[in-house]
């Protein structure tokens, strides 16, 4: 039983950290990739009730916060655009 428990429990941390990965990530791109990796973090944390600390410990490492925050990280671009936007003149 300890084993499910810990099964369910990993699967919940781990569907929490990609939600507040997706969180930084959309804080980035519509900020226009013109925050810093730590404003940014507390952004996001303020948009989920935890901390900017919270925020760092869900991302790998400091370096894919700072590569998400300036846009040089592939994971900063919408894999799938809207169709209005992937047809923009």
């Amino acid at each position: 039983m300890t084993t499910n428990s810990t099964a369910r429990d990993d699967a919940g941390m781990q569907g929490e950290r990609e939600t507040i990965q997706q969180v930084y990530i959309r804080v980035c791109r519509d900020s226009g990739f013109r925050l810093g990796f730590d404003r940014a973090a507390h952004l996001a944390g303020k948009i989920l009730g935890v901390s900017a600390l919270e925020i760092w410990l869900a991302m790998p490492c400091i370096g894919v916060m700072m590569d998400i925050a300036t846009g040089r990280h592939p994971a900063a671009h919408d894999p799938h655009p809207t169709k209005d936007a992937s047809h923009a003149e």
